[in-house]
């Protein structure tokens, strides 16, 4: 079960590689995080997540993003998440 359900996320990020919506770097860190069991360790937030946590319009997380201030993990065609240690990094100077 658990293969088929590994065989199908690859297949599933394949297809997004095609389209150009994720990067080969992005697909390979899944593939990674999945196949060392880490894929729920890191939380990814939305856009309007990040937003909120700043208190800044989401369009603002876009720019941010646009400008390589904050990087952009596209899930989908029309999603993108974004890792919280580096949001917490960005907003409050923390460091891991």
């Amino acid at each position: 079960m658990k293969e088929q359900l590994i065989n199908s996320i690859k297949d599933h990020c394949v297809g997004l590689s095609k389209l150009g919506v994720a990067s080969q770097d992005d697909i390979a860190e899944v593939m990674s995080r999945i196949s060392n069991g880490q894929s729920g360790k890191r939380q990814l937030l939305t856009k309007k997540q990040v937003a909120d946590l700043a208190k800044v319009h989401p369009r603002t997380v876009d720019r941010w993003a646009e400008q390589k201030i904050l990087t952009k993990k596209v899930v989908g065609i029309n999603s993108a998440r974004f890792d919280s240690d580096e949001i917490e990094k960005f907003l409050f100077g923390k460091r891991s």
